[in-house]
């Protein structure tokens, strides 16, 4: 099997290889492929993982821009709305 790597990816498993880590290419993409096989393996739900994984840079951007709420205030608001949802019941 051949496989078309862009140089992006060359470039990587080039460093890897001058790092001495690795022997050889194929061990670089034996070692990607293992790794591969056990995060599926570990995290057979891909659609949860990938939704997590776009949660978590949404955060990450929302903490670049400064757009956060400290620990205290979160519960705050959160005791508010089961508050409302509570009167809502009754």
């Amino acid at each position: 099997m051949k496989i078309l790597l862009d140089s992006e990816q060359t470039a990587f498993i080039e460093s890897q290889l001058q790092s001495g880590q690795f022997s050889s290419a194929e061990d670089v993409v034996a070692k990607a492929l293992n790794l591969m096989a056990q995060q599926q393996a570990e995290y057979p739900d891909q659609e949860w993982l990938t939704a997590t994984a776009e949660k978590i840079q949404v955060g990450l951007a929302d903490i670049q821009r400064g757009d956060i709420v400290d620990g205290e205030t979160f519960m705050a608001e959160l005791q508010h709305k089961l508050d409302q949802k509570r009167s809502q019941s009754a």
